[in-house]
C-alpha cells in the first residue's frame, strides 16, 4: 500500500514526511528514506533531501521495519497546550520511549489518539520529545509540536535554563532541612543500566529541601541542576535517603502500611500503598519557543502518592 502527498511548503524531506505521517517517529522516517521506502517525485532522495511546493512524497507503507505506532485510547491529562508545544501528565508505568527489547510507543500513542480530538493540534500528529522521565516516574513531560520548538527546548534542557521540580518521598531521617549533593555520575560497571557516584562520571548536582518528615522517611522536594540518567535517585542513595520505593537502588519494592503502623492487624493479603517509584515530576518551568515568556506547568500528586502520604500523615507523625 503506498501513502502520498503533495508538499504544501519548502522545507526538508525528512520533517515533512515526519509531519505527514505521525504514526511513524523522526527514526523511522529517516531511515525509510535512506531505504527507498520513501521517496521524492518517484525517485530515491538524500535524508536532507529539501523539498519544495508541490513536490510529491510517498511512502510504501508495507516496507520493512516501518511499525507503525497505533493510537492508545487512554487518556492524558493536558497540563498546557498550543501550537508550539504540549505538556502533559506522565502517569507511573508508562514509558516515554521503547524500552529495550520491545518496538511498542505507548507514550506516543496516548499522544497520537490525543491529536486526532485536538483542535489545538491543527491537523498535525507529529510530538518531538525534548526530555525523558523513568517509566515508573510521574509527572510533568513536555513535547514539542514543530521543528522550531523542538530546537529551542532542547537547547534550554541541554543549556540546564529549565527549572524542573521533583518531590520523592524518601527512606530515612535527613539530619538536616535542605541541602546539595554534588557527586559524579556515571554507568555503574556491574549492570548497564545501573548508573553510580564514581570518579569517572560527569559532573551532577541535586538541590533538595525537606517538606515534611515522618518517622523513618520524608518528604522531600527536589531540584536537579544537571539531567543525568537516574540522577536523582543515585544521589539521594547515595547521601542515605534513598526513594521509599525504588528497589534498583536501595528502596523497598512497594510501601506497606505495616511498615510504620503499630499493631497493624489485617485479615488475607495486604495490598501496597504505593509500588512504584516515589518520584513526581510536579513542575516545569521555560521559555516558550514561540512567545519568549515564562511558562510554568505543575503536575499535582498522582492518587497512589497522595495515598501513601494520607498515610504516613495519620500513623508515622514524629
Amino acid at each position: 500500500m503506498t501513502d502520498e502527498f503533495v508538499a504544501a511548503a519548502e522545507g526538508e524531506l525528512d520533517e515533512a514526511a515526519a509531519g505527514q505521517w505521525g504514526f511513524l517517529t523522526i527514526g523511522q522516517v529517516r531511515r525509510a528514506i535512506e531505504s527507498g521506502a520513501i521517496v521524492l517525485n518517484g525517485g530515491r532522495a538524500a535524508r536532507g533531501a529539501s523539498v519544495r511546493e508541490g513536490d510529491v512524497i510517498s511512502l510504501d507503507r508495507g516496507a520493512a521495519g516501518l511499525e507503525e505506532i497505533s493510537p492508545v485510547d487512554t487518556p492524558l491529562s493536558v497540563l498546557f497546550e498550543d501550537g508550539a508545544l504540549i505538556a502533559v501528565d506522565k502517569p507511573s508505568g508508562v514509558p516515554v520511549v521503547p524500552e529495550r527489547g520491545s518496538s511498542e510507543w505507548i507514550f506516543m500513542g496516548m499522544l497520537l489518539s490525543h491529536s486526532r480530538a485536538c483542535a489545538l493540534c491543527e491537523g498535525r500528529a507529529r510530538f518531538r520529545i525534548v526530555h525523558r522521565l523513568d517509566r515508573d516516574t510521574s509527572g510533568a513531560v513536555v513535547l514539542a509540536k514543530t521543528l522550531e520548538a523542538a530546537r529551542a527546548l532542547t537547547a534550554g534542557f541541554e543549556g540546564r535554563e529549565v527549572g524542573k521540580r521533583y518531590v520523592a518521598l524518601v527512606a530515612g531521617e535527613p539530619s538536616a532541612d535542605s541541602g546539595v549533593i554534588d557527586a559524579p555520575i556515571g554507568q555503574s560497571g556491574r549492570r548497564r543500566a545501573l548508573m553510580a557516584v564514581m570518579r569517572a562520571g560527569k559532573p551532577s548536582v541535586t538541590e533538595w529541601r525537606v517538606l515534611e518528615r515522618f518517622a523513618g522517611y520524608a518528604f522531600l522536594e527536589v531540584r536537579p541542576r544537571t539531567g543525568r540518567t537516574h540522577q536523582i535517585r543515585v544521589h539521594l542513595a547515595h547521601a542515605c535517603m534513598p526513594l521509599a520505593v525504588d528497589a534498583m537502588y536501595g528502596g523497598a519494592s512497594e510501601l506497606l502500611l505495616s511498615s510504620f503502623k503499630r499493631g497493624y492487624k489485617r485479615a488475607g493479603e495486604e495490598r501496597p500503598l504505593i509500588d512504584r517509584l516515589t518520584l513526581h515530576c510536579a513542575g516545569l518551568e521555560f521559555t516558550h519557543p514561540a512567545t519568549g515568556e515564562s511558562t510554568k506547568v505543575e503536575a499535582p500528586l498522582p492518587e497512589d502518592f497522595a495515598r501513601a502520604l494520607a498515610a504516613l500523615r495519620k500513623w508515622a507523625r514524629r
